[in-house]
């Protein structure tokens, strides 16, 4: 999730537009061990609002959930697969959205653990603009 009135780079968005992996395709394995939980962090956002804004984010073996309280917003995330040590999910804004008349947009967030946190990136496209953001994550 991620504000809507940003801009990213237009490769980006040319990859969101391909099909995805064959991996990604494939029915979805249990998330990685040591994963499951609560994650918080504070979001920077390319091309976004000046200040970082606070995420959190509960992870089960199926999927989890999110929320950016700052941006008033919540979602739902969909386990989509793995690959290289990285676990894929899909963002679907619950509340705050823009059909909601919220700020946030549906996205796609991959995850990495490194050194007893999680690298956090998330991708999503607004007006054929890509937008990307980053973290990461400590076990709250």
């Amino acid at each position: 999730m991620v504000c809507r009135s940003l801009t990213g780079s237009a490769i980006l968005a040319a990859a969101l537009a391909a099909s995805p992996p064959a991996w990604a395709q494939q029915k979805a394995k249990p998330a990685q061990a040591g994963i499951e939980g609560t994650w918080g962090g504070t979001v920077r956002q390319l091309g976004g609002p000046p200040k970082p804004y606070a995420m959190t984010m509960t992870l089960t073996k199926d999927g989890g959930v999110t929320d950016y309280p700052e941006l008033k917003c919540q979602g739902k995330l969909t386990r989509i697969g793995a690959s290289g040590g990285y676990t894929f999910y899909t963002e679907t804004i619950t509340k705050g959205g823009l059909s909601q008349g919220g700020q946030c947009i549906n996205g796609s967030i991959a995850i990495l653990p490194t050194a007893g946190k999680l690298a956090w990136g998330w991708l999503g496209t607004d007006a054929g603009e890509a937008i990307v953001a980053g973290s990461t994550l400590a076990r709250k």
